[in-house]
């Protein structure tokens, strides 16, 4: 995605110029774009590779696998950021509210697949229709446990649809090229994964919110 907007820029300043309506603010308009794009690129790159030597890893030794401190808020960014390019094709702003001094003990490429799961289900299904919306992401935490909130002021959804969504291979968009599968996983990550539960709160026209609890390290 990054590449594609990266080759429409340059197609558009390409354009401009040859039709001389490149003038300075268009001009340093699309530069800017394309130095974020840079870094988007960098950032995906790097977790990229990170991800395919974690794979290796897992490959040589499924043992080597270990939990890790890492804070909440930062990881929430940074998977924002990385998400860029995909969520900037709708029209959804979405918040980070998670306290910037929760630490969690635990496995964050769980966490960057459930919430990238549930920020995408959201862009996909939950503002259809819609010329704007706000996704919120926040968090709450305290001895025993760390409660985790994605909400949205989407369209909602039906009761049943509601009572479905984690069922395997269940998807409204079978004929856009939907698995089914997002949530379902998002579901065993929280319960098989973080020892957790996972809740969602729904009603059509007045958005959805997904809650997810799960206990502190050692707990």
């Amino acid at each position: 995605t990054s590449t594609s907007l990266f080759k429409d820029n340059v197609e558009r300043m390409d354009k401009a110029l040859k039709n001389k309506t490149l003038t300075e603010g268009v001009f340093l308009r699309y530069l800017k774009e394309l130095q974020e794009i840079v870094s988007l690129l960098e950032h995906n790159l790097g977790q990229t590779a990170s991800l395919v030597k974690n794979f290796k890893q897992v490959a040589v030794d499924q043992t080597n696998l270990h939990k890790a401190k890492f804070y909440l808020f930062e990881l929430v960014e940074s998977l924002l950021n990385s998400l860029k390019p995909e969520t900037r094709k709708y029209p959804v702003k979405i918040i980070n509210t998670v306290p910037e001094d929760i630490v969690v003990d635990s496995y964050s490429g769980d966490f960057y697949q459930l919430l990238t799961n549930l920020i995408l289900n959201a862009m996909i299904h939950g503002f259809e229709g819609r010329e704007e919306g706000v996704l919120t992401i926040s968090a709450t935490a305290d001895d025993a446990k760390i409660i985790l909130k994605v909400k949205d002021n989407g369209i909602g959804m039906k009761e049943s649809i509601r009572g479905k969504i984690f069922e395997p291979f269940y998807t409204s968009k079978r004929d856009s090229g939907g698995s089914g599968l997002g949530l379902s996983i998002v579901s065993n990550i929280v319960k098989q994964k973080l020892n957790g539960e996972i809740t969602v709160h729904s009603e059509l026209g007045l958005g959805t919110e997904f809650v997810i609890s799960f206990p502190q390290a050692g707990q």
